[in-house]
C-alpha cells in the first residue's frame, strides 16, 4: 500500500501537472467559456497523447462532459461537485471499472469547467505493482457491488464476508490475514482508496499464496525470506536517506525547473542555508513573482483600472454562469443596470479628475450597499448589480430604492460636494 501511495502520488503529479498546462492555456480557457468543442475536443486529443493515458475529458459548469461516452460520462459530470477538502485526485468505479481521476480547474478568472485525466487501473497496472516486489505478489483492484460486498473487478476474489471485514478493518492501518481465495488460502492486506466523497470506492488487495511459504524447508525459506526483507528494507532506507540528503534538493530543482518551464506554479522545499538552500530560496522568489505577475495580468484583463471593480468581459462571464445555474437548481438571477445621471455636466464644469474620483466613490457606494452581489463597471457613468441565489422577491426593488436614497444626498468625491442621481433598470431570470 505505501510502494503504491508513492507511486501513485509521483504519478498524479505528473498528471496535475500536464492537466494544468492545458487548463492555463489561454487558447484553450477561451474555448472553453465560447463552448468551441472542436478546439476542446482537439486540445483533449493531443493532451491525451502527451499524457499517455486513455481517458482525457472536460467537464463544463452546467455538468456536460466532453471527451467521453457512455457510462463513464455522467459519473465524470458529477466529480468536480463531489471533491472536498481541495482535493484533486480520487477513485471513482464505472460499470466494474475502475479509475483513478485527476481533476484541474480551468479559471477565467472564477471557474468555468475542469479538466479531467483518467487511468484505468486495470490488469496492466496491477502487473506493473506487482513487478516492483521481489516475492510473489499479486495485486488486485476490489470494487462493491450491487449488495455492498467488495469483490475484484477481474473475478479472481468472490465476495465474501472475510474480504469485507479486511477492507473495513484496513481504515487507518494495515491488517495481514489469511483468505480462503478460490486457488487457495492467502496472506493478503488491503489498501482502501477514497473516492469523490472521501469515502472507499475501491481497495488494492495484495496477497501471497500461503502454498509459496509453506515450502518443504519452511524454517530455511522463512529465515532467507526475513533476512532479505530486512537487507531490501535497509537499502531501501539508506538509499532514502542518501537520496534525501544529497540527490534529492538538485531532484528537485531540476523537476521544477521543468515545471515552471510548463507553466505551471511551483516550490521547491528548502533544506538548509547551504549554497542548494539559498538557490531554491531563489528560486521560489522567482516562481512566486511570475505567479504575481500573472495574477496582475489577470486582474487587469477582468477588472476596470479607474475603480477596481470587475469590467464587462467578468460581468458577462458572471451573468451567464448564473444563468446556467438557474436551470439546474431553480435559484434566481436578478440584474440591476444603472446610469450615473448628469456625468457629462459634472466632467465638463469640474473637469475629468473630479468625474473619474466621483466614479471611485459610487464604485466604493454601490459595493458596500450590494455586499450579496457582483458589482460591475461596464464603462462610462454604467454600473450593473447581479443578485444570484435564492432571492427575496422584494431584495432587487429594496437594493434598487436604497441606492436612490443614497444618490439624492451630496456625494464627496475630490473636495467636491457633487448632487447627482441614478436611472436604475431591473431585469429578472426566471
Amino acid at each position: 500500500g505505501s510502494v503504491y501511495d508513492g507511486l501513485w502520488a509521483l504519478r498524479a503529479k505528473t498528471l496535475a501537472g500536464t492537466a494544468d498546462v492545458l487548463a492555463h492555456d489561454f487558447g484553450f480557457r477561451t474555448a472553453v467559456a465560447t463552448g468551441d468543442r472542436p478546439t476542446i475536443e482537439s486540445a483533449l486529443a493531443t493532451l491525451r497523447a502527451r499524457a499517455g493515458v486513455a481517458q482525457a475529458m472536460v467537464v463544463e459548469q452546467d455538468g456536460r462532459v466532453i471527451g467521453a461516452a457512455g457510462a463513464l460520462a455522467p459519473v465524470i459530470a458529477r466529480l468536480p461537485d463531489q471533491l472536498q477538502d481541495g482535493r484533486r485526485d480520487a477513485v471513482v468505479v464505472s460499470q466494474g471499472r475502475i479509475y483513478r481521476v485527476v481533476v484541474s480547474p480551468v479559471l477565467a478568472p472564477m471557474q468555468i469547467g475542469s479538466v479531467v485525466l483518467a487511468l484505468p487501473l486495470d490488469a496492466a497496472e496491477m502487473r506493473g505493482l506487482e513487478r516492483l516486489s521481489a516475492i510473489p505478489l499479486t495485486a488486485t483492484m476490489l470494487y462493491r457491488d450491487g449488495g455492498g460486498h467488495w469483490q475484484a473487478a477481474d473475478g479472481s476474489v468472490p465476495a465474501s464476508r472475510d474480504v469485507d471485514a479486511l477492507v473495513a478493518g484496513s481504515h487507518g492501518k494495515r491488517r495481514l490475514v489469511t483468505l480462503a481465495l478460490p486457488d487457495g488460502r492467502a496472506f493478503a492486506i488491503a489498501k482502501p482508496l477514497a473516492g469523490p466523497d472521501g469515502a472507499a470506492a475501491a481497495a488494492l488487495l495484495v496477497r501471497y499464496p500461503l502454498r509459496a511459504a509453506l515450502a518443504p524447508y519452511l524454517p530455511l525459506q522463512v529465515g532467507l525470506a526475513v533476512a532479505g526483507l530486512i537487507g531490501v528494507l535497509l537499502v531501501v532506507l539508506g538509499s532514502l536517506r542518501l537520496a534525501r540528503t544529497i540527490t534529492r534538493p538538485l531532484y528537485d530543482l531540476d523537476a521544477a525547473a521543468r515545471t515552471l518551464e510548463e507553466g505551471a506554479r511551483t516550490e521547491v522545499a528548502v533544506r538548509g542555508d547551504d549554497e542548494i538552500g539559498r538557490l531554491a530560496q531563489s528560486f521560489n522568489r522567482m516562481s512566486q513573482g511570475i505567479v504575481d505577475r500573472e495574477n496582475r495580468i489577470s486582474h487587469l484583463a477582468f477588472h476596470d483600472t479607474l475603480t477596481g471593480l470587475p469590467n464587462r468581459s467578468s460581468f458577462r462571464q458572471a451573468l451567464d454562469q448564473a444563468v446556467a445555474r438557474t436551470g439546474r437548481t431553480g435559484e434566481q438571477v436578478a440584474v440591476l443596470c444603472l446610469d450615473l445621471d448628469s456625468f457629462k455636466a459634472i466632467n465638463d464644469t469640474l473637469g475629468h479628475p473630479v468625474g473619474d474620483a466621483l466614479l471611485r466613490q459610487v464604485g466604493v457606494v454601490l459595493t458596500q450597499m450590494a455586499p450579496d452581489g457582483l458589482v460591475a463597471r461596464l464603462g462610462g457613468d454604467e454600473f450593473a448589480i447581479i443578485l444570484a441565489g435564492r432571492l427575496d422577491p422584494d431584495r432587487p426593488r429594496e437594493l434598487a430604492q436604497a441606492i436612490l436614497d443614497t444618490a439624492g444626498r451630496p456625494i464627496e468625491a475630490a473636495g467636491h460636494q457633487i448632487a447627482t442621481g441614478f436611472s436604475i433598470g431591473i431585469a429578472m431570470s426566471p
